[in-house]
């Protein structure tokens, strides 16, 4: 009796586990969804072109052209980092298997 009362007691809690996760699976799924709902859309590379064209042209530092074109500064860093090591002005995109 007591054997098959450990067993019963072992299955509630792993069931009790199972409908945690399935609720947390849930949760995951629907933040997934809300996310790529709401992602925000990328600079257009006419802004990123202009943005590398001031800057290379000394109109002003990094933080200076981020305000002047109503940007993040850690965007227009990231930008100039990426020409400097690729060459290339035109963002690089993104595929959904990285």
């Amino acid at each position: 009796m007591e054997e098959s009362s450990t067993i019963l007691s072992g299955w509630r809690k792993v069931s009790a586990l199972s409908l945690r996760f399935e609720h947390f699976q849930c949760q995951y799924k629907e933040a997934l969804v809300l996310f790529a709902v709401h992602m925000p859309r990328p600079y257009d590379n006419d802004l990123r072109r202009m943005i590398l064209a001031a800057y290379a042209s000394g109109k002003g530092t990094q933080a200076e052209l981020a305000l002047l074109f109503g940007v993040g500064v850690s965007w227009v860093e990231k930008v100039c980092r990426q020409q400097r090591q690729t060459g290339q002005m035109e963002r690089i995109e993104q595929g959904m298997d990285r």
